[in-house]
């Protein structure tokens, strides 16, 4: 019920930018018209034509926001805004070049005030949508109680994902059948152990029960699944395998058997085929592009800092195979490499033994020129990498690649990271960055590699960009 009910607020919430999307479409048509006196470019007076437009700016405003992660979970306000703001900047910027392409026009007005109004119109429908589902499910007739068996770490992490996300959900309070138990959880009232159950049955219609318990006493949970077997009441529990760090579950089924394991590479057979096709054409195209930028780098490379122009250095690819990384040289010829070791030991290290550290760069790198920092900044530095993506060795997106000395200091769930093509850019680069921990980049890395999609790719790749001119990429 948990995801349905999120594809369902989802698909709603679309439903509400679209019609946010026709009106903005519709509006600057009329507004078009009445002050030029002519037709509106492709759209004329043609209700079909008009339409047919109108669902092909919607499709195209949906998929760039869906990739932008307008349509995720846990989104903070204004994050959503900034990303209602890039989905329609790029809408109208593929469909003036689609117009250009079919030899047409559209007006600037239409185009402008279409921009505007769809700015304006669509996080206001979103805030109605919103209101209008939490109205909803305020109704206690439509809510659905539901009491946390359990009241540690994890069930604090439950309870509040239910409160932030799962908005169909009226958190009661906390069951806890160990001694000492807290008089609160969360802000919620704790009611005691297991034989509370039946009276909170009676007092609440529908009420669901949810065991958090990953130590896993079996003879607790039998005994709780039979009292709401018994009254009919629906329950779900927490398998212990979700203490396992770094690995995300998947449930198979085996006829009527259940088998709970962690999540596979959505990155193997036809998606790796389809990926790598993917980059060999958007990493060509990104190769002619930046050909003169690459061509004015190696020149000042040369001109101010003298042979090599690039640094070759070795790395550890998929499956742990080696391979030769290509950057444009931003220190010193033959500089030593042991400042950046203890940087590594630290950071990892630090990780590795429960610290927190999220230096992952070193800020102040005596080993740089002065047109290495310049090429940093700007991320220059990394563009012949898309030479490591023709080769086969590199992605666009990926986890970051690793040097074979980090490879010392990981723990064994860290190597999981290691079964996709490195990449130029990936999750963690547009999620922190230097703000992250050691681990925090690795579940980044794993998630993406579990749930790869190409709007993901898509979505990294437009966050990319900012993050390269906002310097120190």
């Amino acid at each position: 019920m948990f995801t349905s009910e999120i594809r369902r607020q989802q698909m709603l919430v679309a439903a509400g930018d679209a019609l946010s999307l026709a009106v903005s479409v519709t509006a600057s048509a009329l507004v078009n018209e009445h002050y030029h006196g002519m037709q509106s470019g492709p759209l004329g007076n043609n209700l079909v034509q008009i339409a047919s437009f109108e669902v092909l700016v919607c499709a195209v405003w949906i998929f760039s926001a869906r990739a932008l992660g307008l349509y995720d979970v846990g989104n903070r306000r204004g994050e959503r805004l900034l990303a209602i703001i890039k989905a329609s900047i790029i809408t109208a910027l593929l469909l003036l070049a689609l117009v250009f392409l079919l030899h047409t026009q559209l007006h600037r007005l239409f185009v402008g005030l279409a921009l505007a109004l769809s700015v304006i119109l669509i996080p206001t429908t979103r805030a109605v949508v919103h209101r209008i589902i939490a109205a909803v499910y305020a109704n206690p007739n439509v809510s659905i109680p539901l009491a946390i068996v359990g009241c540690n770490r994890v069930a604090h992490y439950v309870g509040e994902q239910i409160l932030n996300i799962f908005k169909q959900y009226e958190l009661i309070g906390f069951i806890q059948e160990f001694e000492p138990a807290p008089a609160e959880c969360l802000g919620y009232p704790v009611f005691g152990g297991i034989d509370t159950i039946p009276g909170l049955i009676d007092r609440y219609h529908n009420l669901e029960i949810a065991l958090v318990l990953p130590d896993f006493p079996r003879d607790l949970i039998e005994k709780v699944t039979t009292i709401c077997e018994r009254r009919n009441v629906r329950w779900r529990f927490v398998p212990p395998l979700t203490m396992l760090r770094g690995a995300s579950l998947r449930v198979d089924m085996i006829g009527e058997v259940p088998l709970i394991g962690p999540s596979c590479p959505n990155l193997e057979g036809l998606n790796f085929t389809l990926k790598r096709l993917f980059d060999l054409f958007v990493g060509s195209v990104a190769l002619l592009v930046a050909a003169q930028v690459m061509l004015i780098a190696a020149a000042a490379i040369r001109l101010f800092d003298g042979s090599p122009v690039l640094f070759r250095q070795s790395r550890v690819g998929i499956h742990g195979k080696p391979f030769q990384l290509l950057k444009f040289r931003t220190m010193r010829a033959a500089a030593p490499d042991a400042l950046h070791r203890d940087y590594v030991r630290t950071w990892i290290g630090a990780n590795g033994n429960g610290g927190s550290s999220t230096v992952n760069k070193i800020s102040s790198d005596p080993r740089l020129t002065s047109i290495g920092r310049w090429l940093r900044w700007f991320s220059i530095d990394e563009l012949p990498q898309l030479i490591n993506v023709l080769r086969g060795d590199m992605s666009l997106v990926g986890p970051r690649p690793a040097l074979a000395y980090e490879l010392e200091l990981y723990q064994d769930w860290h190597r999981r990271r290691l079964s996709a093509l490195p990449g130029i850019t990936g999750l963690w680069q547009v999620s922190g960055r230097n703000q992250l921990t050691f681990d925090q980049m690795v579940n980044l890395d794993i998630s993406y590699i579990e749930r790869w999609s190409f709007g993901e790719d898509l979505r990294i790749l437009l966050k990319t960009v900012p993050a390269m001119f906002g310097g120190g990429y």
